[in-house]
């Protein structure tokens, strides 16, 4: 008998989100690799959430989480609600400046997975990784994530950020501490105390694997085109089939491209 509150499977649903519905300040890029989703799943919905309509649903449907949202620093307000509507509604939540490379339908082989995470990083050491500003030696991806709704590890990880308490000490988008705060440092403690839970270590997941409910891809998959972790280009012939998505890194949250200003957003109409 299972005490799980997940679904079964995870809703043919993609999550994106951007300041304004007109993509203004984005990039022919960019948009290309948006419509990648659309095309490569075609029985998906795409959900484009603008900034006021990701304020009225965190305060809709997450009135604990509201007064800290406000008071989170513009990338970490995206990086909370990343997680939350995966937790409301599932689906896939993907970051806009990601290429859609395979259909979500074919990502789990197994059937079974209610929590899909890909490998963003493995680097050669600890000193390595810090030296180029990494949070984890092994770190996992959050700019792709594919959850079915409810899953425990995405509540954990919303109430550990809360509990960081982060919002009132970081409000400069380029400071990388907010990786630590919301982003793939704080994601990377969430995945590992959950393998640790179950007699794992993320050393033991590199290579991709289904532990319960959960299922690690390996660095190919999301975290392609990255030679300090050992992947292969996302176009490889080799790497054919194996890469999902591949990530521009345009690094929006820290050339302030999107400033979040919720003065503009009403009162919750969801």
């Amino acid at each position: 008998t299972t005490t799980t509150t997940t679904e079964t499977t995870i809703p043919r649903l993609i999550h994106m989100t951007w300041a304004s519905k007109n993509f203004e300040g984005v990039s022919d890029e960019i948009k290309d690799a948006v419509s990648s989703w659309t095309e490569k799943n075609s029985q998906h919905k795409v959900k484009m959430w603008d900034d006021c309509e990701v304020h009225d649903f965190v305060k809709a449907e997450f009135p604990k989480f509201y007064d800290f949202f406000l008071d989170l620093a513009p990338v970490e307000r995206t990086d909370l609600f990343r997680y939350l509507v995966l937790l409301r509604y599932g689906g896939t939540y993907t970051d806009i400046d990601t290429v859609c490379l395979k259909p979500i339908d074919e990502w789990d082989e197994t059937g079974e997975a209610k929590l899909i995470i890909g490998l963003e990083a493995n680097f050669p050491s600890v000193e390595f990784a810090r030296r180029i500003g990494a949070p984890r030696q092994i770190q996992f991806c959050q700019w792709t994530l594919s959850s079915s709704p409810g899953h425990p590890i995405l509540k954990s990880v919303s109430e550990r950020i809360m509990l960081k308490g982060s919002g009132s000490k970081h409000k400069d988008d380029q400071n990388d501490e907010v990786m630590e705060t919301s982003g793939p440092g704080v994601w990377t403690d969430q995945i590992t105390e959950f393998l640790l839970s179950k007699d794992q270590t993320p050393k033991d997941v590199v290579d991709g694997k289904l532990v319960d409910d959960v299922l690690f891809l390996d660095i190919q998959a999301f975290g392609n085109t990255q030679l300090h972790s050992g992947s292969l280009p996302w176009n490889s012939t080799i790497n054919v089939g194996h890469a999902f998505v591949h990530h521009l890194f345009m690094g929006s949250w820290r050339n302030k491209k999107r400033d979040w200003d919720l003065t503009k957003c009403l009162t919750s109409q969801v």
